[in-house]
């Protein structure tokens, strides 16, 4: 019995590392296929997709288990931006790194928000990571300055719908650091994590208008799959 137990987690184990390389395999290709987009070949994609594998095989292999985890978990959401943003074809601008890097911080305090969220969980590192959060939303408010030829295209709501975005954060993230034990601490990231729709949405109306929120639609399906995919 114990044998079959075995070999049926080494063969759940091959399975899963086989689907891993084969996503990540057709992740590179696609990138490959964008850099074809306009007729000539610009590798950006290609290179920001190659990166984007390496910093997650890191985080996932080692660096998750340290200190810097928060901070490798930023790092791919970063360079996930970059990679959306090099299919337009234009070339890496200075709007681009900031707008990643808008969204990686806020990755690395939602990433450090969950690292205990399986016990008890301590209040001044939840705080800590509110900070890093609420950095970010502040951050975010300069999104539209970094842009000039979006800034036109901006809406009025922008910085109103920021901050909003921040009071639907801090509900659940307040009862966690008032109560940080697994089931307010997990409402919390569980937020978080969905939140990044809206914050995408919310920093992509800064950009091009209320078009940009559009992209607020995707907390449906991602809501819908959340019953399957444990997001926390």
């Amino acid at each position: 019995m114990k044998f079959r137990v075995r070999a049926l987690g080494l063969h759940l184990l091959a399975s899963a590392v086989a689907l891993g390389v084969l996503l990540m395999a057709a992740g590179l290709s696609c990138a490959a296929l964008v850099c074809f987009l306009d007729g000539e070949f610009r590798p950006l994609p290609l290179i920001l997709a190659g990166w984007l594998v390496v910093a997650i095989l890191v985080y996932d292999g080692w660096l998750k288990h340290t200190w810097a985890g928060p901070l490798g978990m930023g790092a791919c959401r970063s360079l996930n931006v970059l990679l959306g943003l090099s299919a337009s074809g234009a070339a890496l601008a200075g709007w681009w790194v900031y707008l990643a890097l808008v969204v990686g911080i806020y990755i690395v305090g939602v990433t450090w928000l969950a690292r205990t969220e399986a016990k008890q969980s301590k209040a001044p590192m939840l705080l800590g990571a509110s900070g890093v959060i609420l950095a970010a939303l502040f951050l975010g408010l300069a999104v539209p300055e970094v842009n000039p030829e979006a800034a036109q295209g901006t809406t009025f709501l922008f910085p109103y719908l920021l901050v909003g975005f921040g009071f639907y954060l801090g509900v659940p993230i307040r009862k966690a650091i008032k109560r940080p034990d697994p089931r307010y601490v997990q409402a919390a990231v569980k937020r978080s994590v969905l939140g990044l729709i809206f914050l995408d949405a919310v920093l992509a109306s800064g950009l091009v208008g209320i078009a940009g929120l559009l992209i607020a639609l995707l907390f449906f399906p991602a809501r819908f799959l959340g019953r399957w995919i444990y997001s926390t």
